[in-house]
């Protein structure tokens, strides 16, 4: 099922992150591995949108696989890829769910991803899924924004207008439940010079280090460290930081184990909900 929180915001993606840096992004990548003393051969970017933080890795000579749910997304990803004249396997699914072919060396998530995850159980999913996926050593770093840091006010209004579109975007943090919300109302222009009109709505959950340590450690991860963004300062105050975790080489897959074990107390729980239901 498509993601329709990005639906029409792929249209208008590329112009809302053209302040992001991402060729500094995969310097601090390779910055990791080798402090690491690390080579890896596939990445694997998980949450890659259009293909920002993708196509930099694939100019450099790794291959890349591209994870993300949008169908949107994943199109303007690939045709980014062909103009640059770039290899790189773009692929729908779920991090939560997903499943690949073949291993891949490191695992990587840029701008947030994982706080779109709303729950430390879909959290705890994607990290199995992600030790899966992984050779053993392989690398898994990713981004964590502290929300409450963040500028989201309360339900304070803004608004961009450009040529093509205008974006009008509302904002607000929950403290009781460490969400942020944006909603979003645009007016995209289309080829005839009409605009068309479109709602969307975005939610972030805010993680504290120690809940993502411990839920690293519960897929098996080893913690190689917690940094302030782009750096390797243990600032766990920062507003953005960069948590690396690593899978040890040549281990027994413990992840999947574990994985199997809570879907089997999963479908008990279920089959009690329908005996006491029968009853």
């Amino acid at each position: 099922m498509p993601n329709k929180n990005y639906e029409k915001v792929s249209l208008i993606y590329d112009y809302l992150m053209q302040s992001v840096d991402y060729e500094a992004f995969a310097d601090y990548m390779e910055a990791i591995n080798a402090r690491l003393n690390f080579t890896p051969q596939v990445i694997l970017d998980l949450a890659c949108g259009t293909g920002g933080s993708t196509l930099p890795l694939a100019a450099r000579g790794y291959r890349v696989v591209g994870l993300d749910v949008s169908e949107e997304m994943l199109a303007a990803a690939k045709e980014k890829a062909r103009r640059r004249q770039l290899q790189a396997e773009f692929i729908r699914g779920d991090m939560r769910t997903f499943t690949l072919s073949h291993p891949v060396d490191m695992a990587v998530i840029f701008q947030e991803g994982l706080n779109y995850l709303l729950s430390s159980q879909d959290v705890l999913k994607t990290f199995h899924r992600v030790f899966k996926a992984l050779s053993p050593g392989g690398v898994f770093a990713f981004d964590l924004h502290a929300l409450p840091l963040l500028p989201a006010g309360s339900g304070e209004v803004s608004m961009v207008e450009e040529d093509k579109f205008t974006l009008i975007w509302q904002s607000r943090y929950q403290p009781e439940e460490a969400l942020w919300e944006i909603a979003l109302t645009g007016f995209v222009k289309d080829g005839s010079g009409l605009y068309e009109r479109f709602q969307e709505t975005h939610r972030e959950r805010h993680y504290s280090p120690a809940e993502i340590t411990g839920l690293l450690q519960e897929a098996g991860f080893s913690l190689q460290g917690t940094y302030k963004s782009f750096t390797f300062e243990e600032d766990l105050s920062a507003r953005r930081l960069y948590v690396v975790a690593r899978k040890g080489k040549g281990e027994k897959v413990e992840s999947e184990e574990k994985e199997s074990e809570e879907k089997a107390l999963e479908e008990k729980g279920k089959g009690r909900q329908g005996n006491l239901r029968k009853g």
